[in-house]
């Protein structure tokens, strides 16, 4: 997060273990109240939710 605040990284991403996603998305959103970030969770993950994930990812667009 400090690479994006610094200009040096536009996307910067995280890659955490499934068991570890709810802990980790919640301790970021804690810690950079002000960002725009993407938190995924077990739902994004199925089958049926993966290319809108994925698709949100490319964008950078929130939830919708």
């Amino acid at each position: 997060m400090e690479l994006k605040r610094l200009g040096i990284s536009g996307k910067p991403m995280f890659v955490v273990p499934n068991h570890m996603l709810g802990q980790f998305s919640s301790e970021l959103l804690t810690l950079y109240l002000g960002a725009n970030i993407l938190a995924a969770s077990k739902e994004d993950f199925e089958s049926q939710n993966r290319k809108k994930l994925f698709s949100r990812i490319a964008t950078g667009s929130r939830r919708s």
